[in-house]
């Protein structure tokens, strides 16, 4: 029998971002795909983490990107006889700056964001998701979305302006793996390598060059190669 996989996304983004590099995990998982669609507070981020942890009843691991790399890292502290592993990409203990993230993203540049989202939903989405990729390497992917509403998109950025999960992460005891772009533009490589010190169990991370905020997709080889070295697959 399979091992259980979690995939949690980033913000503004649904399952099918996983792509090509969630069909190469599921030769090795059972894999559970969570998305942020119709959120009707910021609380049910994490509630839809841990109801998805119950319902699978086993010991997992879990694949957390960017918003979900936070969120990951709030579950494996919550439950840590539960998950087994986690692989971080495009990660942070804190999105905005603060005293514990001192590479974190202005508060005021996520809260100008909520009001462009308010105006302009569409426009401020295609400029998000264009800031994830290097000019080069831009991967088309919100063809395939459903789509979210305003609220439920500013519920995800008021998680991203309110968490901090420095501390859980301190208390962290299980393996992590960490994969990142070193050109990324959503979260700076300096504050993925800030989450790296603080972590409290055994962890390996692997900045791939020429890349930025989705290496899942822009350097897919790399990071299936840091699952298997660092022991992911076991």
């Amino acid at each position: 029998m399979k091992k259980s996989l979690l995939f949690l996304p980033g913000w503004g983004m649904e399952p099918s971002i996983w792509g090509a590099f969630s069909q190469e995990l599921e030769k090795h998982f059972q894999c559970h795909y969570l998305h942020w669609r119709d959120l009707a507070s910021v609380a049910e981020i994490d509630e839809r983490v841990a109801k998805a942890i119950e319902e699978i009843g086993q010991p997992l691991s879990i694949v957390g990107w960017s918003l979900g790399s936070i969120a990951a890292i709030r579950a494996a502290a919550r439950f840590p006889q539960q998950v087994a592993k986690l692989l971080l990409i495009g990660s942070t203990a804190r999105f905005t700056k603060g005293e514990q993230a001192p590479y974190g993203t202005e508060l005021v540049a996520v809260k100008r964001m909520q009001r462009q989202l308010a105006r302009n939903k569409e426009g401020t989405l295609a400029s998000f998701y264009e800031a994830m990729f290097l000019p080069a390497k831009h991967v088309p992917m919100a063809t395939t979305f459903v789509g979210d509403t305003v609220s439920s998109l500013g519920y995800g950025l008021e998680y991203l302006m309110s968490v901090d999960v420095t501390e859980e992460a301190r208390s962290l005891v299980i393996p992590t793996l960490i994969a990142h772009g070193a050109q990324d533009r959503v979260i700076p490589v300096k504050a993925a390598t800030t989450l790296l010190n603080v972590i409290g169990g055994p962890v390996t991370m692997t900045i791939q060059p020429e890349c930025g905020h989705v290496p899942f997709l822009t350097a897919q080889e790399h990071v299936l190669s840091l699952c298997e070295e660092g022991g992911f697959l076991d």
